[in-house]
């Protein structure tokens, strides 16, 4: 029975890790098409999340990358 119950818990779960997952991904298509325009709307707003993201790299490996 205990194994059932784990599974109904888990299939209960999983609409909303679906829609979890949707907005992740539609946040980072957005983001991806913004870095890639040609046409950006605000050049320094670009350039500080590129900065985040190498900051955010040198976090995770304590190497700074150089460009």
């Amino acid at each position: 029975m205990e194994i059932e119950d784990r599974l109904k818990a888990i299939e209960d779960e999983l609409p909303g890790v679906k829609g979890e997952l949707k907005r992740i991904l539609l946040d980072l298509r957005a983001f991806v098409m913004e870095m890639c325009s040609p046409i950006r709307g605000d050049s320094s707003k670009a350039k500080s999340r590129s900065q985040i993201l190498l900051e955010k790299r040198v976090e995770e490996d304590g190497n700074r990358e150089e460009s």
